[in-house]
């Protein structure tokens, strides 16, 4: 009888029920963003495709695509209000008043990566890590080359 009881638990824990319900949690970029969300992000990114949606800590949304062979985050909350874009960026992409500044005031750094950020509570910048005789460094720009470390 003992037997037969743990013979027939062992053969339920491994029914194809019992797994499915393991691994209910979707896959980054597979679960579905509320309509608000997706309307608005038409809105914004009326051109995006393939987007990939995200859920994040707490309600908001992110919505990951890759335009002109770049990198693009876009998140919204739950009620589809824009937070923040943020695209990766070369190098070679910086605004050049960036670039020169850059030049300027650290002339020996070597820019690694790259990002615009543009948040709706703020005027956008950009986050430039670099390295600085071998310690990696972040500076912050803004679209006039003004640099903050």
């Amino acid at each position: 009888m003992c037997l037969t009881f743990v013979l027939l638990a062992f053969a339920a824990a491994l029914s194809p029920k019992a797994e499915a319900q393991k691994h209910t949690k979707p896959k980054t970029g597979t679960e579905k963003a509320p309509d608000a969300v997706k309307q608005s992000f038409q809105h914004y990114f009326p051109d995006a495709t393939d987007v990939k949606w995200q859920k994040l800590p707490g309600s908001n949304w992110l919505a990951s695509f890759h335009p002109n062979s770049s990198e693009v985050d876009a998140e919204f909350t739950q009620q589809g209000e824009w937070v923040a874009t943020r695209t990766n960026l070369l190098a070679t992409q910086l605004p050049d008043t960036v670039i020169r500044s850059i030049q300027t005031q650290f002339p020996s750094v070597t820019v690694k990566d790259a990002t615009r950020i543009e948040r709706s509570d703020i005027p956008g910048y950009y986050r430039i890590d670099v390295n600085d005789a071998g310690a990696d460094k972040t500076l912050l720009a803004n679209d006039n080359g003004t640099i903050t470390e």
